[in-house]
């Protein structure tokens, strides 16, 4: 965690000193869809909501870097047949799981000023530190069994890619969208509780938690 909060001042006090024109500095907030979809598993779209601090800095020749701080929150529904030594075969079970991690990411841009317009496209490096989550297990036979902030088996550290466009109006609002993917995998299946290891096998080292954001920011 201290490497984080270093990672964020270091962001902060740098790169201002590269700015070429006016810096502004804002909020910004947004809904997240992401979606889980394995042959093995079903899944449906899960939906969150990031909100934070952020700050656009000029490089001159419509360059741009807009480092931002942001709680984001992350997670997935799936449903699919279980069976172990535990539970007989063909039970099914749903899985919902919701993170909640503290974010930096950093959007390298490139737009045209129109004055009262400027369009701009985007690649955003992320990386994250999951401060919250909560996990909803629910099985024919042993009901709906909760686990919240328990991180045996998860791992806590993220990090990833976005690309996107958006538009600046009038230079104090801003809308953007973007695809992201997460690089690193978010479970550890040695450690994990054995009653969600069949779904954690099936996505760890694949597609998981990415997705789409839209965000709207007001700058100052």
């Amino acid at each position: 965690m201290k490497k984080l909060f270093t990672v964020i001042a270091i962001i902060l006090i740098a790169v201002p000193a590269f700015s070429q024109g006016k810096s502004r500095w804002g909020v910004i907030g947004g809904f997240t869809s992401a979606s889980t979809n394995l042959k093995e598993i079903g899944g449906k779209n899960f939906t969150g909501f990031h909100a934070g601090l952020t700050a656009y800095h000029p490089l001159g020749l419509g360059f741009a870097v807009q480092p931002s701080l942001v709680y984001q929150q992350k997670g997935m529904n799936l449903h699919a047949p279980y069976s172990s030594s535990s539970y007989p075969v063909g039970s099914d079970f749903s899985l919902n799981s919701r993170i909640g991690y503290v974010q930096i990411p950093v959007q390298l841009q490139f737009g045209i000023d129109l004055v009262i317009l400027r369009p701009f496209v985007f690649a955003e490096p992320f990386i994250g530190y999951a401060v919250h989550n909560s996990f909803s297990v629910n099985t024919p036979i042993g009901g709906i069994t909760p686990f919240k902030n328990e991180w045996e088996g998860i791992n806590r550290f993220e990090y990833g890619l976005g690309v996107g466009g958006g538009l600046d109006i009038t230079r104090h609002f801003q809308l953007s969208v973007k695809y992201y993917w997460n690089f690193n995998s978010n479970f550890d299946n040695k450690v994990l509780p054995e009653i969600i290891k069949n779904v954690a096998g099936a996505i760890k080292d694949k597609t998981q938690f990415n997705g789409l954001q839209v965000s709207a920011a007001i700058l100052f």
